[in-house]
């Protein structure tokens, strides 16, 4: 019977681990600080984007927004982020 109710405990443990993680949902946020960017463009070019802040989208999209204003929607394929 003890083994049983140990058994039991453990499926409930995994299952409640799955259904907060099973929607694809960030238990634990953890902050990134990064300084720069470094985007590479369709035809190849690069550029280098000094960060003021940054915001990371369900999927590959990064959206940048540069100390110069300008608000840079990027693929996380094509970026580099940098901490100094």
């Amino acid at each position: 019977m003890k083994k049983l109710k140990i058994v039991l405990l453990g499926i409930i443990v995994l299952g409640g681990c799955l259904l907060l993680t099973g929607c694809n949902k960030q238990i634990i946020d953890t902050k990134y600080t990064f300084n720069r960017a470094i985007v590479t463009l369709n035809d190849g070019t690069r550029m280098e984007i000094e960060i003021a802040k940054w915001n990371d989208y369900e999927g590959e999209q990064l959206q940048i927004i540069g100390k110069d204003r300008k608000v840079y929607l990027v693929s996380s394929y094509n970026t580099i982020l940098i901490k100094d």
